[in-house]
């Protein structure tokens, strides 16, 4: 019997190395060289899988496969949340011993990734399986930050791993910015965080802040008579955390010049992709046709450039 077909979200993304303390004329971050993320990638290729683990918000992360073709590299990522697995009980004297199921016990959630190098850009070229309830694309970013801070410290020793932030910026359709100066005034503000990014300027917390799978969703509204200050410090607060490795997304609540309720949302202008597909028992989607869809996306992507 044929399964329920579903559909998976892929976003594109733009990948870049920026200094934290180097400035270029326009006072912009300066970038680091992207090869130096293509050698970390070529020195994580040959790791086995337990030195590619990472711990995050009690989840298993960890990649799975990771193939290199010419520019391309293929990398299949699992996650799963940690359960209790006891250890093995040795018969001759009772005591414990290591139980080999506890890094298996939980690779069950399966995320595709596509990185494309191509000559003389500052930036590499991604997209990702959208899984956000299992491995967030902020995740993903956090996951090769850490590895790769460590990867320099090894290996890259001209360079500060203290200076360098691991950008995994979405390819956006639209501008967030221009979209917030639309409105009169702004009243409400909900940000999807890792951490505690924000200080308060214009606002007090609401009654709607949640935790959602690791990811803090603080709801803040504008004082009295604060709703145009309010939108400055959104827009202040949108260019210090966009490049933030805790920082997740921003969707505000304001009134146009008609008095009409607005609601913008970084997401909203993230590009977007769909892909029917039949699920596996564990209702993932299959390598193959994933990255096969992820390859027309990318190559699709350079063509329009």
């Amino acid at each position: 019997m044929k399964k329920n077909l579903k559909s998976r979200i892929f976003n594109t993304y733009r990948i870049t190395i920026q200094s934290n303390t180097k400035l270029d004329s326009e006072k912009k971050p300066e970038l680091y060289d992207i090869n130096i993320f293509k050698r970390f990638l070529e020195y994580f290729e040959q790791l086995d899988k337990v030195e590619r683990k990472s711990d995050s918000f009690s989840r298993i992360t960890a990649i799975d496969q990771m193939n290199s073709i010419n520019k391309d590299y293929f990398i299949r990522f699992i996650s799963g949340e940690y359960g209790i697995v006891p250890p093995l009980t040795e018969k001759e004297n009772l005591t414990d011993r290591h139980n080999p199921k506890a890094m298996n016990e939980f690779d069950k959630y399966i995320i595709h990734l596509l990185i494309r190098f191509k000559p003389n850009n500052d930036y590499a070229q991604a997209v990702l399986e959208n899984r956000r309830n299992i491995l967030s694309y902020t995740r993903v970013r956090n996951y090769f930050q850490d590895h790769l801070k460590n990867y320099i410290i090894n290996y890259e020793n001209t360079i500060d791993p203290n200076d360098i932030t691991f950008c995994f910026d979405p390819t956006v359709t639209d501008n967030f910015l221009f979209e917030l100066d639309k409105l009169s005034k702004a009243t409400k503000l909900y940000m999807s965080v890792d951490g505690n990014v924000i200080e308060d300027s214009f606002y007090n917390f609401s009654n709607e802040n949640q935790i959602i799978n690791g990811e803090i969703t603080l709801g803040l509204k504008a004082k009295r008579g604060k709703g145009r200050d309010f939108k400055k410090a959104i827009k202040k607060i949108y260019s210090d955390v966009k490049t933030d490795q805790y920082f997740h997304s921003l969707k505000v609540i304001g009134d146009d010049d008609e008095g009409g309720k607005q609601i913008i949302n970084t997401e909203n202008f993230h590009k977007k992709y769909y892909l029917e597909y039949e699920p596996n028992d564990q209702d993932n989607l299959i390598t193959d046709k994933a990255f096969k869809y992820m390859l027309y996306l990318i190559n699709r992507g350079n063509n329009r450039e």
